[in-house]
């Protein structure tokens, strides 16, 4: 990372606070807010512009996720998003995902383990952005018979990982490394990305199988190989 860099955090415990700026303030200039009030605030200032926000997912005026369903309707837009929480429940990674988020962390995390979320979510920025809408880290658009879908970066990679493996396919682990290179995440994240993936190339031309060797495949919607 870079000082440059700017990074808004939500979380309304002081202690959290506190390993935050501890562990990030070296490497980017942190921002903290307390609430999902000054939250709304502070990206609304066109003077402020953050490359990522570090979000817990509940405080004390709301939850993060309805927070950004109530905010579909307005013209606000996010920065790259993780979600932050004490639950490593698989509904819960769904609807983090599925809303957009680049990235899951579990609390109680180690210090180097949020370093290294935050330098990889900040190094993917290049990728291209949506023009439109809420989630600016969406990459990829599928068409699909009702409408382009946009996918998140996560589920834009493994699309690809899944196309370049053409018909013999990718092991779960190969994919697992291909969407987080070494990093300790949780068994249930990639399990969430097919899911949504899964959801999202329903009315498209593409499929995903899994062989009865273990590898996940990209197929037609008519069955045949993409190669």
């Amino acid at each position: 990372m870079h000082p440059t860099k700017k990074l808004l955090v939500l979380e309304d415990d002081p202690g959290s606070q506190f390993v935050y700026k501890d562990a990030l303030s070296i490497r980017a200039e942190v921002f903290v807010v307390a609430t999902l009030a000054e939250l709304k605030a502070i990206i609304q200032k066109p003077s402020k512009t953050f490359d990522l926000l570090i979000a817990d997912l509940m405080v004390p005026d709301g939850n993060f996720l309805r927070w950004i369903g109530a905010m579909r309707e307005t013209k606000l837009r996010l920065p790259p998003f993780i979600v932050v929480s004490s639950a490593d429940d698989l509904d819960i990674l769904r609807q983090c995902y599925g809303y957009g988020a680049i990235d899951y962390l579990t609390k109680p995390f180690r210090k180097n383990e949020l370093i290294i979320k935050v330098e990889r979510a900040i190094e993917s920025t290049h990728i291209p952005t949506l023009p439109e809408g809420l989630f600016a880290q969406n990459a990829l658009a599928i068409p699909t018979a009702k409408g382009d879908v946009a996918l998140t970066l996560k589920e834009s990679a493994a699309f690809l990982s899944l196309s370049r493996a053409g018909a013999s396919g990718v092991y779960r682990k190969d994919l697992q490394k291909s969407l987080w290179d070494d990093e300790v995440v949780s068994e249930k994240a990639l399990d969430v990305h097919i899911h949504n993936l899964r959801k999202k190339l329903e009315h498209s031309d593409y499929r995903i199988a899994l062989t009865k060797e273990g590898r996940y495949r990209l197929t037609s919607a008519k069955d045949q190989q993409i190669g």
